[in-house]
């Protein structure tokens, strides 16, 4: 079993609601995999969410969340760790009872250690090009995509907005909008639900195919 603890600072967003500060976060794999995240928030409640453990590196665990308590989620969560089972960051993002939500937490450090900062709102940009020359610019807030920015030669540029759908079978957060509220659309997040530069994406628009996108 492996139980990870950190005081920090983050934030706790679910759709309809503000956000909230978290103040304290765990995390616990058992040996079969079946995992519990949990994180309190400044007011002092609780929320926990349970799931599976689909990955661990050296430095990283990967979990798909299924519930919080009676409420179905769905979603990856990402967590970084460190020494004497200390967390370095959380980034978790998929739909609580349908609605989306987010989780974005930094770990406090000893003084010995630089501290962890998360990754500034807009600081990652991913960018593209379809087949038929409409090149498109999204940028990451909170770990999510909320629109794309087509432009093209010769033509008047637009703004496609995102909803979250679901993830996919590889717990790939799955968007979905449309070009000019008339061509459906759906963006992929590659990087399983924390974008970052190095990361892609993949965007499909009804009848112009798919095209990869690189993070930066």
């Amino acid at each position: 079993m492996v139980t990870l603890a950190q005081q920090g600072q983050g934030v706790f967003g679910l759709q309809g609601r503000p956000n909230q500060t978290i103040s304290f976060a765990t995390v616990t794999v058992q040996a079969d995999d079946s995992a519990k995240l949990s994180i309190r928030l400044a007011d002092g409640n609780n929320i926990a969410f349970a799931g599976q453990q689909t990955r661990k590196t050296a430095d990283e665990i990967v979990l798909n969340l299924t519930s919080s308590g009676n409420a179905d989620a769905q979603g990856p969560a990402n967590i970084r760790y460190g020494l004497n089972n200390s967390i370095l960051s959380i980034s978790a993002n998929g739909t609580l009872d349908g609605q989306p939500f987010f989780i974005q937490f930094s770990g406090q450090q000893a003084s010995t250690q630089p501290p962890v900062a998360p990754p500034a709102a807009g600081a990652v940009v991913c960018t593209g090009q379809m087949q038929n020359g409409w090149q498109y610019r999204t940028e990451v807030a909170n770990q999510r995509f909320t629109e794309i920015r087509w432009e093209q030669s010769g033509a008047e540029s637009t703004v496609s907005a995102l909803r979250f759908y679901r993830n996919n079978a590889q717990g790939q957060p799955v968007y979905r909008g449309s070009f000019r509220a008339a061509t459906e659309l759906a963006l992929v997040d590659l990087s399983g639900g924390n974008p970052r530069p190095g990361s892609q994406i993949s965007i499909g628009v009804e009848e112009w195919g798919w095209s990869r996108g690189n993070c930066r």
